[in-house]
């Protein structure tokens, strides 16, 4: 079993709700029975979240070193409400595919605060996607690859979230942009014997 916090997707739980469980499996004639269990807590928490934006949302394609990923993570503005105490950024991210699957990626955001358009507050915030603790994941033993160290994700395992506390930088009534900036891939450190292509890469 899984044990996920959602108390900040509060705004987004109230009234009726519909909650999807899926999941892959390379079986296609079997599958998994799942369930899912909400747990509530009495008593008012310090902060309330009231408010969910999405930034990026969707599959991101690497399609070459010098365009990784450029297409999808395009600048986002956001208003932040006068009435805002805190803000926070949550970011969850699987790295796919033979090459993104087993590569750490590096990656930026950079939060700047707006003041009548001028830039005021330029704070960048860096972080490696990487997990090295898949072979703890709940579903195991598995077969396959499913112990080794991945970017972000282990299979029977849920994504674990690369948090971003904004609270110190935000201007309540202002605007605020947010960027999301991925490294290329390094493959320096491969041998050179082992390295992909540029074909294979993009």
């Amino acid at each position: 079993y899984w044990t996920v916090d959602v108390t900040h997707f509060r705004p987004l739980l109230a009234g009726e709700v519909k909650f999807e469980i899926a999941a892959t499996t390379p079986d296609q004639d079997r599958g998994f029975m799942m369930s899912m269990a909400l747990d509530f807590y009495h008593g008012s928490p310090e902060l309330e979240a009231f408010q969910v934006l999405p930034l990026w949302v969707g599959t991101a394609k690497y399609k070459s070193a010098k365009n990784h990923f450029s297409d999808f993570f395009s600048p986002r503005k956001v208003n932040i409400d006068p009435s805002t105490q805190a803000a926070r950024m949550f970011i969850t991210t699987t790295g796919h595919t033979p090459v993104g699957e087993f590569t750490p990626s590096r990656r930026t955001v950079i939060f700047t605060a707006e003041t009548d358009g001028n830039p005021t507050v330029e704070q960048s915030f860096e972080n490696t996607l990487w997990k090295d603790d898949c072979y703890l994941n709940p579903i195991r033993p598995q077969r396959g690859t499913w112990m080794y160290a991945r970017a972000g994700w282990a299979p029977g395992d849920v994504v674990r979230p690369w948090w971003i506390d904004l609270t110190p930088y935000i201007i309540p009534g202002k605007t605020a942009a947010l960027r999301y900036q991925p490294e290329p891939y390094d493959f320096t450190q491969v041998p050179e014997e082992k390295q992909p292509t540029d074909d294979e890469i993009n």
